[in-house]
């Protein structure tokens, strides 16, 4: 059941309809709302490091995002998406830091500071589990694939399977 919603989520997404429509609607929508919530934080921002501009916010990120989504989506491993939470202790082992112009900060100058922002978050890929036999159908679905950990996941937080660093400001 798997395998076969994973074929035909993946030629859905390859459908004219979808690629010259519905992604492109999805694509507008994200951008703005992320520019939104970007210049409302910086608008806001009274701390160090000061939010100096927005302009990783394009149409090409917005597009590559999208496609990454998708991508997780049809694999046939699990994914997580991590964000740290504000004062929340650096971990270089999930971690990496950027000054307010966007460029990366040594790990080790980061030892013992504190989050100030998530800017993305970490990508972990997660064991898959087999079904009950008695699972819904909805269960194996692509629809119905999540991305954000259980509060028991986050507990277990194994660091060992980090696809991708979160990418944090640090105080």
């Amino acid at each position: 059941m798997r395998q076969l919603d994973r074929v035909t989520s993946q030629l859905f997404f390859k459908d004219p309809y979808f690629v010259d429509v519905v992604l492109r609607d999805r694509k507008s929508a994200a951008l703005a709302s992320l520019t939104a919530c970007a210049e409302t934080v910086r608008s806001q921002a009274s701390t160090e490091p000061s939010i100096r501009s927005v302009n990783w916010m394009t149409d090409d990120a917005i597009e590559r995002a999208l496609s990454l989504k998708q991508t997780l989506l049809i694999s046939s491993f699990e994914y997580r998406v991590y964000f740290v939470a504000p004062n929340s202790a650096f971990d270089a082992k999930w971690m990496e830091a950027e000054d307010s112009d966007g460029r990366s900060v040594e790990a080790a100058s980061c030892i013992g500071k504190k989050v100030y922002m998530c800017l993305f978050p970490a990508l972990f890929q997660h064991p898959v589990h087999r079904l009950a036999e008695d699972a819904d159908v909805r269960c194996a679905l692509v629809r119905y694939k999540r991305f954000f950990p259980t509060r028991e996941e986050r507990a277990a937080l194994d660091t060992i399977d980090v696809i991708a660093k979160a990418v944090v400001y640090v105080q």
